[in-house]
């Protein structure tokens, strides 16, 4: 099994993603990857342990609190709202990874920049861009 990327500059840029979670994240923090089959990309370099045929997904949320919103456990592109990204993304800090235009991606940036402090930490050769998303602080919820 190989990684779905069609050429070797989104290989390399996977697997700078997977180096900077390395040395950047903390192991519990969640991690949502969007959209959802650029896990297997992922995981070739940041879990290769879940780099298994069928396994992918399941271990890696699992095992290593890696994620994504599909149409299987939300919905459709279209019927993504405010209360199923709610419902579905962690209340604490979170990364979220996106492949730029990814459309669910682009809306739960949208929803966290109105609900929660949105940072860019990291962008990878224009494509990929990782955030970091953080709770608003309790003064800053009323």
């Amino acid at each position: 099994m190989t990684p779905v990327t069609a050429d070797e500059t989104q290989r390399d840029e996977w697997r700078a993603v997977a180096s900077y979670l390395d040395s950047d994240r903390v192991a519990a923090e969640p991690v949502f990857v969007q959209p959802y089959y650029h896990q297997q990309a992922l995981s070739y370099y940041y879990t290769p342990q879940c780099f298994v045929p069928g396994e992918v997904f399941s271990c890696n949320k699992e095992s290593f609190n890696v994620q994504s919103i599909t149409r299987h456990n939300c919905c459709e592109p279209d019927e993504v709202t405010d209360e199923r990204l709610a419902y579905h993304l962690p209340q604490d800090d979170f990364r979220l990874i996106t492949v730029r235009d990814a459309p669910i991606g682009a809306q739960i940036i949208d929803y966290a920049n109105r609900t929660r402090h949105v940072t860019q930490p990291a962008s990878f050769d224009d494509n990929i861009d990782l955030y970091r998303v953080t709770p608003l602080s309790e003064s800053e919820n009323n």
